[in-house]
């Protein structure tokens, strides 16, 4: 598709403005990864960040390359939790082994 890479990035946006949405809190991106950032407007100081979470996590595994990977698992009707990563996860590298 030319694409060459993905930006993951957290957003400003007031997820108010997504209230009612499937999305909601997070907002819509045209492609991107873009995690969920709540923010004090006073300090302009963050309170929440995904963002972050997601790189302290990526940070914290072991070497300096790897993958940040999209799960869809709005079908399990629950909250993830690490068993369902862990099954993810080795479903997709039992799948693409090389």
């Amino acid at each position: 598709i030319g694409r060459t890479e993905i930006i993951a990035h957290g957003t400003t946006i007031d997820p108010i403005f997504f209230s009612g949405r499937p999305y909601y809190p997070y907002s819509p991106t045209l492609g991107c990864l873009c995690a969920k950032e709540i923010w004090d407007p006073a300090p302009g100081k963050i309170k929440e960040s995904e963002q972050l979470n997601l790189v302290n996590g990526f940070k914290r595994s072991p070497g300096n390359k790897g993958y940040l990977m999209v799960i869809d698992y709005f079908s399990l009707h629950r909250p993830l939790n690490t068993g369902d990563l862990e099954n993810f996860v080795s479903s997709y590298e039992q799948k693409y082994k090389r």
